[in-house]
Order: C-alpha cells, then sequence, then structure tokens
C-alpha cells in the first residue's frame, strides 16, 4: 500500500514537472511595447515590441514581446 502511495506521488511531481516545462515557450507576455523594454534582450540593430495577433485581439489582452 506504502509503495503505491509512493509512486503515485512520484507520478505527480513528474507530470507536474512536464506541463512546466511544456508551457514554457521563452516568450515573456505584454500588453504594450514598454512592458518589453526593460526585460527583454534583443540584438543591438533590432527593437523589443510587443505583439498580438489580429485574429485573437479581439478576445486577448495579452501578446508576446519579440525582437522587431
Amino acid at each position: 500500500m506504502v509503495q503505491i502511495v509512493k509512486f503515485v506521488y512520484v507520478m505527480i511531481i513528474v507530470l507536474s514537472s512536464f506541463v512546466v516545462a511544456i508551457n514554457s515557450d521563452g516568450y515573456l507576455e505584454c500588453t504594450t511595447d514598454y512592458d518589453c523594454r526593460e526585460e527583454w534582450l534583443c540584438p543591438p540593430d533590432m527593437e523589443a515590441k510587443c505583439f498580438v495577433s489580429f485574429a485573437l485581439a479581439r478576445f486577448l489582452s495579452k501578446g508576446k514581446c519579440l525582437c522587431v
């Protein structure tokens, strides 16, 4: 019985860490271009901008910081 509980506990930890690892896509969420300026590092010839998909802009208020 104790082995089953330990197995379930380990599986919960492994699956939750897997979900966290999959969801980190390396982008910062933003609402305006100003949100990206200090935290997002871009090459010297590029500028950080907040990109919101036009198709989803009606439903989502957050975008992703990208170097443009």
